[in-house]
């Protein structure tokens, strides 16, 4: 007899249990879309929303309703933070290290406002304390990885409200793509000749460094750094206008 009673008692938790989820799937949903409007678009808002599911089952073998929490609010945690852990997962770069490339992407367009010409990696290592080494590392990373970080976006997606309008939530905010796209090529004409031939000879014409170098004259490896000096200079200027990259 008691045997059927505990098997009955944990028959009616399981019950309960996969009501509470059903029943706050919604919840679910609102944090996923929610986050997924504010991150890049190629990010599938499906894969937030399997991954706040399983933040919502942990939730819900984790609450003890004895604590006086409202399950809402326990559960949302849960969820934004399972829908977060899988964003950073996805993340090229760890956020530390993007940190130090903002710092020298800042250094690199400054440098090159101030010297009318591309910096060299000794120069910005002067400016900010670190080696030339490092900072053709850093130059290299940032060219190779998107624009803006998986954090900075959590950080911007930490402050929305619950009811979000998704139309304003791009990674571009309120400027639109071909604003943008047009502000580049103003800047890319306000760079010195030799890094405008460098951006056109590698993007447009597709030359390899050392082709570039026969045509500039110079070593295959300044061609690198004046390619790499001078979009750590766009996308400085870039973060700039979409409000990224304040780190200090």
């Amino acid at each position: 007899m008691k045997a059927m009673e505990g098997t009955a008692y944990d028959a009616a938790l399981r019950a309960d249990r996969e009501q509470t989820i059903l029943q706050h799937m919604p919840l679910v949903k609102r944090i996923a879309h929610g986050v997924a409007a504010a991150v890049p678009r190629h990010v599938d808002a499906a894969d937030l929303v399997s991954a706040g599911m399983l933040g919502l089952i942990r939730a819900v073998d984790a609450f003890d309703p004895g604590r006086g929490t409202r399950f809402e609010s326990f559960a949302s945690q849960y969820v934004r933070g399972a829908v977060y852990d899988h964003l950073r997962a996805q993340d090229p770069l760890p956020y530390s290290t993007r940190v130090k490339v903002r710092r020298v992407e800042r250094t690199a367009a400054s440098l090159s406002q101030t010297l009318k010409r591309t910096p060299t990696p000794v120069e910005i290592a002067a400016e900010i304390g670190s080696t030339p080494e490092d900072v053709v590392d850093l130059l290299d990373t940032a060219a190779r990885v998107p624009l803006y970080s998986i954090e900075e976006l959590l950080e911007r997606s930490d402050s929305l409200p619950e009811e979000i309008d998704e139309s304003k939530l791009d990674p571009l905010g309120e400027v639109e793509q071909r604003e943008v796209e047009a502000l580049v090529m103003r800047w890319i004409e306000e760079l010195p000749r030799n890094e405008r031939l460098v951006l056109a000879l590698y993007y447009h014409e597709q030359l390899k460094m050392k082709e570039i170098g026969a045509v500039l004259g110079v070593t295959e490896s300044r061609v690198s750094q004046i390619r790499t000096a001078a979009v750590a200079a766009l996308r400085a200027r870039l973060c700039v206008t979409l409000g990224f990259g304040d780190d200090s």
